[in-house]
């Protein structure tokens, strides 16, 4: 945090939030951070300077008339759970490198895992397919992403022994309750959940706790002054500087070539404003494809009869797999018979999760409005069960 004029998140005194004091270990040769319940910093103290041991410099920042603790996020998504926790547990899992080895997963282990992740159909809405365990170190973090938010809690109970997958399941139910205004009410009970997973890390991974995993406390107090994991994140900033290192064509004066293609952007963009004027879309819109399959696009979500894409739940609250789609209703089947995923720490159907039993023979039809579809379904399927996770954007209050 260097804008801040303060010392680094890997020092001992590193951590933005709290007065938390870090240690050295030279078992893991970095700072862990073993305490969890510190009083919180506040402007005031910050400002008077209270902190001497974090505090480097000053900064112009405190001219303006801002937070210089709240408003400053740690809890970018992005870096601090897919590219972080996430990874870190994953390679961990693989590697052994937590020096505990009740929960490396054996050779056969990873690669009935990898066979799983590359069967997986996600939605169109997620652009990026999963790759195998043997390419973890080249993964994006879209893909720690999905694998946390949609496919963990399918494939980690077959190689997790109960307590280290009951602990898995603390982060995944706090941080989930902290990505959707759906669960705001349950907020108190996500930083319950994560204090938990953070305070008991150690019992499972040693005392590697490192900034990432410290910060896991902060995250509810940021989702209750910012919103939404998701509405502050920084996918959106690297989505851009992509596209800004697309725009390169030499290596010649970039900042130059950078202008000019916003400059020719911009036109774009106003050409294309000027004719959408009087153009206003009115979702649902029922679309076409190339292989003559209709499809119905929600704005956020669309629909069709795509094997991942074909699932959904009505305002009814009856999950429905779709069999056809005509220009006034959709058809679909009833999926019967759905049950909890998991029911520790809390059960999965408070968090809009299910599975049943593939559904064979018989099954009910209904005629669905397109005004009853409430939000859409990852699918995966496992050992002859269908698990329905809410794509998490597509959820409303």
């Amino acid at each position: 945090m260097v804008y801040t004029g303060v010392c680094n998140f890997n020092s001992r005194h590193g951590c933005l939030k709290c007065t938390t004091v870090g240690e050295y270990s030279h078992q893991y040769h970095t700072v862990v951070f073993p305490n969890s319940r510190c009083p919180k910093r506040t402007n005031e103290e910050f400002r008077n300077k209270k902190y001497r041991d974090r505090l480097k410099s000053d900064t112009p920042l405190l001219k303006l008339p801002i937070d210089m603790i709240e408003d400053f996020p740690i809890s970018d998504s992005l870096h601090l759970i897919d590219l972080g926790v996430m990874k870190r547990l994953l390679v961990g899992w693989r590697d052994g490198n937590f020096k505990n080895l009740t929960t490396k997963w054996r050779a056969d282990d990873t690669l009935k895992v990898t066979q799983f992740l590359l069967t997986c159909k996600l939605p169109s809405e997620i652009h990026r397919s999963m790759r195998g365990l043997d390419e973890l170190h080249h993964w994006k973090a879209s893909e720690f992403r999905s694998f946390f938010y949609y496919l963990s809690i399918v494939i980690l109970p077959d190689f997790m022994s109960k307590g280290p997958y009951e602990h898995f399941l603390t982060l995944f139910c706090g941080v989930t309750i902290c990505s959707s205004l759906k669960y705001s009410s349950i907020l108190d009970l996500s930083h319950e959940l994560l204090l938990y997973f953070v305070e008991n890390f150690k019992t499972y991974y040693g005392n590697y706790i490192t900034s990432n995993i410290h910060n896991l406390v902060h995250i509810t107090d940021e989702v209750r002054k910012f919103g939404p994991l998701n509405t502050f994140n920084s996918y959106p900033f690297e989505n851009k500087l992509y596209c800004i290192k697309k725009m390169l064509r030499a290596g010649n004066k970039p900042l130059s070539q950078i202008a000019k293609r916003l400059t020719e952007s911009d036109w774009n963009v106003k050409s294309k404003l000027s004719k959408a004027k009087n153009e206003t879309n009115q979702y649902p819109v029922i679309k076409t494809n190339s292989k003559n399959r209709k499809i119905i696009d929600f704005g956020m979500f669309v629909i069709s009869n795509k094997i991942q894409d074909k699932y959904f739940m009505t305002t009814e609250e009856e999950i429905i797999e779709v069999a056809e789609i005509t220009d006034e209703h959709i058809k679909g089947y009833r999926i019967e018979n759905v049950s909890d995923i998991f029911e520790l720490p809390i059960k999965s159907s408070y968090l809009n999760m299910f599975k049943t039993g593939v559904q064979n023979g018989n099954r009910t039809t209904e005629i669905i409005s397109f005004n009853n579809v409430s939000y859409k379904f990852v699918v995966t399927t496992n050992k002859n069960e269908l698990y329905f996770i809410p794509l998490l954007h597509t959820l409303i209050i």
